[in-house]
Formats: C-alpha cells, sequence, structure tokens
C-alpha cells in the first residue's frame, strides 16, 4: 500500500507538470459563505504608486463569516507578538480565488483527486487560521520543548491561541469528527526570514487518508477515535510548487494587486509563465551592532518587514565577529526593492533610520 500511495503522488507531480506543458484549460467553482472577492475589496493592498508608502492597519476584518476586531488579535500585551501587517493578511484567501497563481493550483489539485479517488477526499479550504495551542500543537504531538512553540517561531495571540502554523492543527478535529479521507488547505504563519523563497505567510495543503500506509503517529489516531487504523499524511507548500511551474521570482508576488501581475492568470490555466515587469534595482543598507544574549534573526526581520513591509526583499548576515571580551557583532544587509515601482532615496533612508532607531530600542543591542 505505501508503494502505491507514493506512487499516486509521484502520479500527482507529473499531472501538474504535465498541465503545465500541454496548458490544458480547466474551471471550477466554489460556493461558501466567505467572499474572495469582498475580503479582496477590504484587505487590498497599499497603493505603492504614492510617493511615500505607509504600512495599512485595519480595525475589522470579516474571517469566514465572523467578525474579527483588531484589538482581539493584534494587543501590546506581552504575551501578544502579531503585528498589524500579519492582521491585514488574515481572510485574504489566496488559495480561494480562482484566478490567483494559489487558487488555480489547489484546483488542479482538488482535480487530480476527484479524477483518481472520485467522492472519496472530503475538501476543507475555508477553516480560520486563528487556534488554540492544543490544536496546533498538542494534538499533533509536538514535544512542549520543541523550538517551533517558542514566540520567536510562531505568532501567538494569546498563551492559549495561535495563528496556525500548519494545516495539520486540523487534522484532530477532522478525525474526530468521522472523516477519514480529507484535504485541508489554508493560510498558515510563521515568523521566518527574509528572502525571495520565504515569508511569514504561505499556503498548505494536507493529503490525508486513514488506511494508507501507517507514517502518522498512531497516538493521534488512537486520541481521536480511530484507534484501530493507520493514517497516511502529506503536506504541499502551495508557494513554492507555484514559483516553479509559473516561473515567479519572489514569494511576495503573490500578495500583489498590480494588474501586470494578476491579469497574467486565469482560471484553470496551469503553468502560464509569468512575464516579468519589474526592472527597479534594489537599495542595500548595512546595519551592524552588537547582539544580546536575547538577540535572534527572527526578531530582526519581524522589526524590519513591521516598519517596511513587501519593500523589503531580502534581510542577510554579511559579517560577524567576536572580540577579546566576548562581544559578537553581526552586520546586515537590508535590500529594499518594490516589485511595482522605483523607490527614492528619501523613502530608503527614511525607513534605514526607522530601522536603526528601533533596532536599538526594541531589540536592546548596541548599534556600531
Amino acid at each position: 500500500m505505501a508503494t502505491i500511495l507514493s506512487f499516486s503522488f509521484l502520479q500527482l507531480q507529473a499531472s501538474l507538470f504535465r498541465q503545465r506543458t500541454n496548458a490544458l484549460r480547466t474551471t471550477f467553482a466554489f460556493s461558501s459563505s466567505f467572499s474572495s472577492s469582498s475580503s479582496a475589496a477590504s484587505l487590498s493592498a497599499p497603493n505603492l504608486s504614492r510617493k511615500k508608502w505607509k504600512q495599512p492597519v485595519f480595525s475589522a476584518l470579516d474571517l469566514g463569516g465572523v467578525k474579527v476586531n483588531r484589538e482581539d488579535v493584534v494587543r501590546d500585551d506581552p504575551t501578544n507578538n502579531v503585528p498589524d501587517n500579519i492582521f491585514s493578511k488574515l481572510g485574504v484567501q489566496l488559495h480561494r480565488r480562482d484566478q490567483h497563481p494559489l487558487g488555480i493550483l489547489k484546483n488542479a489539485i482538488y482535480q487530480y483527486f476527484d479524477e483518481n479517488y472520485s467522492n472519496k477526499f472530503n475538501k476543507f479550504d475555508d477553516l480560520s487560521p486563528i487556534v488554540s495551542v492544543k490544536e496546533n500543537f498538542d494534538d499533533v504531538l509536538v514535544p512542549e520543548d520543541h523550538v517551533s512553540r517558542s514566540y520567536n517561531d510562531t505568532y501567538y495571540v494569546d498563551p492559549q491561541t495561535v495563528l496556525r502554523c500548519h494545516t495539520s492543527a486540523h487534522q484532530a478535529e477532522l478525525l474526530r469528527s468521522g472523516n477519514t479521507h480529507f484535504l485541508v488547505t489554508g493560510d498558515v504563519y510563521r515568523r521566518d526570514s527574509i528572502d525571495s523563497t520565504h515569508y511569514p505567510v504561505f499556503h498548505q495543503e494536507k493529503w490525508m487518508e486513514v488506511l494508507g500506509c501507517g507514517v502518522t503517529e498512531q497516538e493521534i489516531l488512537r486520541r481521536n477515535g480511530q484507534p484501530n487504523n493507520v493514517a497516511w499524511a502529506f503536506g504541499l507548500g502551495l508557494e513554492r510548487l507555484a514559483m516553479v511551474l509559473f516561473d515567479i521570482p519572489d514569494i511576495r508576488l503573490f500578495w500583489s494587486n498590480d494588474e501586470r501581475f494578476t491579469s497574467q492568470f486565469s482560471a484553470g490555466q496551469l503553468g502560464v509563465k509569468f512575464k516579468p515587469f519589474s526592472k527597479y534595482p534594489p537599495c542595500y543598507k548595512d546595519i551592524s551592532f552588537w547582539i544580546n544574549e536575547s538577540f535572534t534573526e527572527n526578531n530582526l526581520c519581524e522589526l524590519v518587514r513591521g516598519i517596511a513591509g513587501d519593500l523589503v526583499e531580502e534581510v542577510q548576515l554579511i559579517d560577524d565577529f567576536t572580540n577579546k571580551k566576548g562581544m559578537t557583532s553581526h552586520c546586515y544587509r537590508i535590500a529594499y526593492r518594490s516589485m511595482e515601482r522605483s523607490l527614492t532615496d528619501d523613502e530608503i533612508n527614511d525607513l534605514q533610520w526607522k530601522v536603526r532607531d528601533q533596532v536599538q530600542s526594541k531589540l536592546n543591542v548596541v548599534l556600531r
């Protein structure tokens, strides 16, 4: 059985790349109480044609038909580390937009399962990304001392509530509800580095089949009413696969509302080659400081992203050394570049001064 199911996944990969080559056209429709179009309007990206860019702040959003206020998610509290730029991504649901690369890819995967396993897999793509610590970690047997539970890696709303790090957060609930074959697609959130392939919000698709090849922890099944079964699970990062299928060079582009990007894709057209429209050069700024024991690169990246948003392309450690007194210095190179327009020197300098100020005040490091 294990060999058969592994081969099925290889078939899926081959199917996706074959559709890219042949440019096959398929169209699917979804019905839900959550409107993708309304979410797009209410949570649109900032207008980057302005001379001055400003991080947008939203007071409330509609999440699966439930109104979520900003103060319910973003709080001035030491147990909360969700910034406004992350809150603004909640409810956007790029994977539910049929003309978006992520939606096109998700639908192609659904088509594969519908054609090869007719009426076998239940599909879920609108489950709330705000989950309990129990759902996100305990239910999938993540050890209490595991690094993924730290505030450095995960967005905490409060000590018992997080933005899901993976769609596996819904696995136990779905098993308890009697689901034995299911696909779960959704936006997931992790504090991460900054470069062309990493973003704090991305999309996963989890494929689980009870009575598969038995790689899922048996304890998870036992706890959730499936003690006599075994299960096989697999997860896909939609962005990474879509970047290959559509030749999209930068993960930030998935969040662009620029028509030069969005107009290149149509529902059902898998693997249309993206035609770059940005030839704007990056602007590099370096920052050096003495670190302390609590310093982490994720905290630095989170701070820079909170100031510059999607105008920051990369944060890279380019030098480090420890002096005779045991003090360690890091030098980071920050690349600023808009995918949609030229940036002015005044804009970049303003952003960099804010970064320098907040690095010193919030991360408690000493600038060099």
